[in-house]
């Protein structure tokens, strides 16, 4: 007879993803013009998870959207890059 407790696997981690603010409204998170992109900057400044969220940016090398508080897009992406990097650290 085998034991159980040996064999069990443990639970995954829950993933930070399921845990942000934005995972309600990601669309708000990717918005058509940079005006529209305020109200997700505002939710990403007091967002536990802005380190994790620029990190990702930073490795799947995002090139549009509200990342950790930082709007990204063509104009902009090497200034704002600069920023992911200092909040991922």
């Amino acid at each position: 007879m085998s034991n159980p407790y040996l064999t069990a696997t443990k639970p995954d981690p829950v993933d930070w993803h399921e845990l942000t603010p934005c995972r309600d409204d990601p669309d708000a998170w990717f918005p058509d013009a940079a005006k529209d992109a305020a109200d997700a900057i505002l939710v990403c400044r007091v967002c536990p998870f802005r380190r994790e969220c620029a990190q990702e940016a930073l490795d799947t090398g995002a090139t549009y959207g509200v990342w950790a508080g930082v709007l990204l897009d063509p104009k902009t992406i090497k200034a704002n890059r600069r920023r992911l990097k200092r909040t991922a650290r």
